[in-house]
């Protein structure tokens, strides 16, 4: 099961990053990895047990279940809907409060679904998602040091 993780230091709290980390909708706008997501099934906050909905520039549509939270050190979320090559896909947060602010850790934990294709389907995926996970970090980080400019 691959798992992928890219860090960054942010001039933020770790409370001011966590909040940044699990922003939905129209204040999701600095992720490039996200053009749709919204807390569904009755969740309005990062909590375990809530769900969220998000859509990718690729068209990958999941929904995922945040498992594990504990604010403003760590969160995880586990796929409980998404594409059928997938068989699972989780991921989550740690902040740790560094000199100068927060170091954030994202990571990524995946199975893809068919076993048949796995080492030709995970040679082709592992890129891809190790590219889209430093993307998204890069953006985290920019708009963290744009709240910490304003």
């Amino acid at each position: 099961m691959p798992q992928l993780e890219a860090s960054v230091i942010v001039p933020l709290s770790p409370d001011e990053a966590f909040a940044l980390a699990h922003t939905v909708g129209e204040a999701r706008s600095w992720d490039p990895g996200v053009v749709r997501s919204q807390y569904i099934r009755g969740a309005s906050a990062p909590a375990p047990g809530a769900h969220f909905f998000t859509k990718t520039p690729s068209g990958r549509r999941m929904i995922l279940e945040l498992r594990v939270v504990h604010a403003p050190l760590m969160s995880s979320a586990e796929m409980v809907k998404g594409p059928a090559w997938l068989a699972s896909f989780g991921e989550g947060w740690r902040f740790e409060a560094v000199d100068g602010g927060t170091k954030a850790t994202w990571k990524y934990t995946y199975k893809l679904a068919s076993p048949v294709f796995a080492s030709t389907l995970g040679a082709a995926t592992k890129p891809v998602f190790e590219r889209e996970l430093q993307e998204r970090a890069e953006a985290f980080a920019s708009r963290a040091d744009e709240l910490a400019a304003s």
